[in-house]
């Protein structure tokens, strides 16, 4: 399998998540520190507070997505290994997270975290898990705005870097990634797979052996 990500990007910003954890935590030692030796509170120790607390919690956000191992992509690397060259993964670079081509189209590979029974009835996905002695249902709110918010970012972002003549066809594909999801959703819209089947779903639905040759007019556009 090809796969394309700028992974010195990644790096860069998992280092960048830890530094401002680290900062914010300083900065709010120190309005800590300010507000004992002095009896009033000061605007420097406000001002360090405040700051503290930004840079805390952008640097806990950037160290979840980019420096919490595995990540998201190298969960979907895993399920892909061993994939043909006909497939190409793109990684954060075409609008949506993770775009996965075949040999017949583009799927917007769509992480999802849920766990437990995880259904698709009545035209909404549903999530139920047991709490307390019961099992709890609730539906899986925005799931399908989502997809199809990836899939209209993903179309711009290939317009933007190749004029695509076949007009290739966009999907999203729902990924369960959570190991305790049990996936029953027979007829989903969007589709769904756990990402432990993810490799048997795509040769269920493979079509042709040959990449696509707009993978290498987006990856030459990309500067990989």
């Amino acid at each position: 399998m090809q796969r394309f990500a700028n992974d010195v990007a990644i790096n860069r910003k998992a280092k960048i998540g830890t530094y401002l954890t680290l900062g914010g935590f300083g900065l709010l030692i120190v309005s800590l520190v300010l507000s004992f030796r002095f009896e009033t509170v000061t605007y420097l120790s406000l001002g360090s507070a405040l700051i503290g607390v930004i840079f805390t919690q952008t640097g806990v956000s950037l160290s979840n997505k980019w420096g919490r191992s595995p990540r998201v992509d190298e969960i979907i690397d895993g399920a892909l290994k061993g994939m043909g060259s006909e497939y190409a993964l793109f990684h954060y670079s075409l609008g949506s997270d993770h775009v996965l081509f075949t040999s017949s189209k583009a799927l917007v590979l769509i992480p999802c975290l849920q766990e437990g029974e995880i259904t698709y009835e009545d035209g909404k996905w549903w999530e139920a898990k047991e709490r307390r002695g019961k099992l709890r249902r609730k539906a899986i709110k925005r799931i399908q705005t989502d997809a199809e918010m990836d899939v209209r970012s993903t179309k711009k972002k290939i317009g933007r870097l190749v004029h695509d003549e076949t007009e290739t066809e966009i999907a999203p594909l729902l990924v369960f990634l959570h190991p305790n999801a049990k996936l029953n959703a027979q007829g989903s819209i969007p589709p769904g797979v756990h990402h432990k089947k993810l490799k048997s779903y795509l040769r269920k639905n493979k079509a042709g052996s040959r990449s696509m040759p707009i993978v290498a007019k987006i990856s030459e556009s990309l500067g990989y």
